[in-house]
């Protein structure tokens, strides 16, 4: 598809002008250096089944898990890391990333290299749906930074379009990747509510889908 990258037109201008043995050679020595790239090119050529992804039953229950342990975690500790602070919104977001969503935002971001858009979406799923808890009866100090904390898991759809737009798939993942984010859209609510930045993702998409189309 179309990109504003500065390189948008090297492989026109550069790379499908050299001999085909040297692309080969090139392609090549790249493949064997970047397994990542291999599964992504695999996945592109062989766009992942549905099924691939991450299986509802076992969504729900990671779902669980974290929502479990992100309402009932010892958010007082921020007291015991830092007696004298006014406020604790920056040291309780880290916390959450080390704590409560840190494995996902790793899963997710090497789905996206590898060619898995619709995993990927899913770990951004279980990272939306388990800290959407009522953070009123959290600990303190975790239940006077709501706000903040709301705040911090937008980032993190933020984080899933850069991968996105990082990456490389096919016309077929990100179809299946819209029709996800959609339904991960009309369910969204909860304490808080996230139906605009699935949509926000949904845009993305079908903007590089459309794109896409017209090469």
């Amino acid at each position: 598809m179309a990109s504003h990258s500065p390189t948008a037109q090297f492989y026109d201008t550069i790379f499908a002008q050299a001999e085909k043995g040297q692309q080969e050679a090139f392609l090549r020595q790249l493949f064997e250096r970047d397994a990542s790239l291999c599964a992504s090119f695999w996945a592109f050529i062989n766009p992942l089944p549905q099924s691939s992804t991450v299986e509802v039953e076992a969504l729900s229950a990671e779902i669980a898990q974290m929502q479990e342990k992100t309402l009932h975690y010892p958010w007082d500790i921020l007291f015991e890391i830092d007696p004298v602070a006014d406020e604790y919104s920056s040291e309780l977001t880290d916390l959450i990333d080390r704590e409560i969503i840190g494995p996902y935002q790793v899963k997710m971001e090497v789905a996206c290299r590898t060619g898995d858009l619709c995993s990927a979406m899913s770990y951004l799923r279980i990272i939306e749906k388990g800290t959407n808890v009522d953070w009123e009866n959290a600990e303190e100090p975790g239940s006077h930074h709501i706000a903040e904390v709301k705040e911090h898991i937008c980032y993190q759809f933020d984080f899933l379009i850069s991968c996105f737009l990082d990456n490389i798939f096919s016309v077929g993942t990100v179809s299946r990747a819209i029709t996800q984010a959609k339904t991960y859209q009309a369910d969204a609510k909860g304490f808080f509510d996230y139906s605009a930045n699935w949509g926000a993702v949904s845009e993305i998409l079908e903007d590089w889908l459309a794109k896409a189309k017209q090469l």
